[in-house]
């Protein structure tokens, strides 16, 4: 019994990531030659989020997260071109993405092979996102865009894989 149920070995790995820092941006201006990190948006309420992405995200439609209401497009001549850079930070400083966590688990165990001497059959498997979890983001943070500050999901699936191998 013991040559089947004893000798096992367990091991697990488990990622729990902070979210990311947010920068807020502006798209479609004519910007100048020269200005590559781009023009940035002002800010006009300190309410910068919506009480935080609900536990049930919508994956399809996003889930509002940042205040849409609490930046507005920095001004701009006739032909698109901005008259400054606006007063966002380039990270949001008090305002960061949503977390993300994620185990990985290994379960091995080594048969002797009667008969050789030093060898042994290993099997075992790991298991990728045993509690399927999915991945929350924020894809848009680009002022006036319809999506902008949502946070969606993606990943999420479980992966088994099996092993065997001879060791002599």
């Amino acid at each position: 019994m013991n040559a089947v149920v004893g000798g096992w070995q367990i091991a697990g790995i488990q990622n729990y990531l902070s979210g990311q820092s947010i920068p807020i941006v502006e798209s479609g201006l004519n910007i100048p030659p020269g200005i590559g990190f781009g023009i940035r948006p002002d800010v006009i309420s300190s309410t910068e989020t919506l009480g935080g992405a609900r536990s049930k995200l919508d994956f399809f439609n996003g889930t509002p997260y940042l205040n849409p209401n609490a930046f507005a497009e920095s001004a701009i001549t006739g032909n698109g071109t901005p008259l400054r850079v606006g007063t966002a930070p380039r990270f949001l400083p008090s305002v960061r993405g949503p977390g993300r966590y994620s185990e990985n688990v290994r379960l091995s165990k080594q048969f002797p092979i009667h008969g050789w001497e030093n060898a042994f059959l290993k099997f075992g498997g790991s298991w990728t996102n045993p509690l399927n979890r999915k991945s929350p983001y924020i894809s848009d943070t680009t002022v006036g865009d319809t999506t902008f500050g949502q946070v969606f999901a993606g990943g999420g699936g479980k992966t088994l894989q099996l092993d065997a191998r001879i060791e002599f």
